[in-house]
């Protein structure tokens, strides 16, 4: 879109809320690291498209355009991510980089460029929408099967007289610079957190407050809050679950709760060889599946920071491993050869780690890919030990923690010291995200930009050794 038009931001987010005069003076510049992770794939996504897209239709199309602008004013374009003319129509291909369904938002906002696309003159008949297709599963090379492809041109032209009448309530309330409603719901939080929160909350319950309560579905937290409950102590117990529960009461208390057998029996099992280590793994979930057998979004290793440490022991031995070029072949094998290697030092130590799901599928997918090394793989899924179970469970809570089990929310409120917030690598998502930003280059990655991924996987691993360094002093 060019300068002065209606984004497609402002657009959905007038749908969902109509919070749109201030968007101007809003600093949007932070970005949603999710966001980021949907761009860099979004543009392997559409190459891709594209040129199967291109593939599919030669010899079908008289002419197939790629991103063909349009001109609706002086300071306002609207792009079109493929156009396939045909003998007898033109046919609208917009490439969604997601999995999920359409919803009706998206669904207006396509009718939104139909009908800008038509006061043109274009002669546009039909809209699909080019999505991933998350049942494939990669044999070889990719192929076309990789693309959902779906006809949604009666259910456009189904929204399409709406357009007019909104185009004129956005322009109008972009105008006035001021927000026509202070309306609020769910969708302040849900897909994502909306921007406009911060000037919509200022008069909303703040600290010990139903919004606060972790894992509660944004529509039933405000279901309570529109029956005026929102404080902590008069939320019925009934519509938490046993962690929520533990939150608000300690919440309520403002003092850390334990669990002195669990803690006992969780520390038992780590001390059982006088020996542990410290894994940390990082993940990216490119779109385009890189291995055999792999599915959309799948996870690929890049990246570990272990820590190998006797008990009793303050000294520990550091190795660490990043894949330092994408684009090569074998780079997950690698990864994998470098992690058997170093855990290969001492076979029998549990190996502390942190969100089990997510490591155990990624190294059962390594065993699927690498069948031969199946057998020490499985090895070391025997030993895993997840460090969050403990915070799942609540067998320690601290209030600070309002409900989370994040490994960045949580290690420095146990540990001050930690330095959480102050690295360029802001999350697990966005350290994922800079490994997919150099899937294509052939040079690797940046020297600078490995140095952010060594901080940010080192402080990791050191997290998981302080908590666990922390929980035996609380017990002694």
């Amino acid at each position: 879109m060019g300068k002065g038009s209606i984004t497609k931001d402002i657009f959905l987010s007038f749908l969902r809320c109509n919070k749109l005069a201030l968007y101007k003076s809003l600093d949007l510049e932070e970005k949603n690291f999710r966001h980021i992770s949907l761009e860099e794939n979004e543009a392997l996504f559409k190459e891709l498209a594209y040129k199967l897209a291109c593939k599919s239709e030669n010899g079908v199309s008289k002419k197939i355009i790629r991103n063909k602008q349009f001109l609706i004013n002086e300071d306002e374009h609207i792009s079109a991510d493929v156009i396939l003319k045909h003998p007898k129509e033109n046919i609208l291909l917009e490439i969604v980089c997601s999995p999920n369904l359409i919803d009706g938002a998206e669904l207006n906002w396509l009718a939104y460029k139909l009908y800008l696309i038509r006061k043109t003159n274009y002669k546009i008949h039909k809209i699909w929408i080019v999505k991933v297709d998350k049942k494939y599963e990669k044999k070889g090379e990719l192929s076309d099967d990789i693309l959902f492809i779906k006809d949604v041109t009666t259910k456009i032209n189904r929204y399409l007289h709406t357009i007019p009448s909104l185009i004129e309530k956005i322009n109008l309330y972009l105008r006035q610079r001021e927000l026509p409603e202070k309306q609020k719901g769910p969708f302040c939080l849900e897909p994502n957190p909306c921007p406009f929160k911060k000037l919509c909350w200022e008069d909303m319950p703040g600290k010990n407050s139903v919004f606060e309560i972790d894992g509660l579905l944004a529509r039933k937290k405000f279901n309570l809050f529109w029956k005026e409950i929102s404080s902590f102590e008069e939320i019925p117990k009934n519509a938490l679950n046993k962690r929520q529960k533990i939150q608000v009461k300690y919440g309520i208390r403002n003092v850390p709760y334990q669990k002195t057998d669990e803690l006992n029996s969780w520390l038992n099992n780590i001390n059982k060889q006088g020996r542990v280590w410290f894994l940390s793994i990082e993940l990216a979930y490119p779109v385009l599946p890189m291995h055999e057998n792999a599915k959309p979004f799948t996870s690929v290793p890049f990246q570990f920071s272990l820590k190998y440490q006797k008990s009793g022991s303050v000294n520990y031995t550091p190795y660490d491993f990043l894949n330092i070029v994408p684009s090569e072949p074998d780079s997950t094998l690698v990864f994998l050869l470098n992690l058997i290697e170093k855990l290969s030092l001492d076979v029998e130590a549990p190996i502390i780690i942190y969100g089990s799901k997510r490591i155990k599928k990624c190294l059962t997918n390594l065993a699927t890919w690498y069948p031969g090394y199946s057998r020490v793989i499985n090895n070391i899924l025997s030993r895993l030990i997840d460090l969050q179970e403990v915070f799942e469970e609540c067998w320690y809570y601290h209030p600070k923690f309002k409900g989370s089990t994040e490994l960045s929310r949580i290690a420095p409120i146990m540990i001050p010291e930690i330095p959480y917030g102050h690295q360029f690598i802001k999350s697990r998502t966005h350290a994922g995200n800079e490994f997919i930003r150099y899937l294509n280059k052939p040079s690797g990655i940046s020297k600078e930009t490995q140095r952010h991924l060594s901080e940010y996987s080192n402080l990791n691993s050191h997290s998981l050794m302080e908590i666990v360094k922390f929980i035996r002093q609380i017990k002694q």
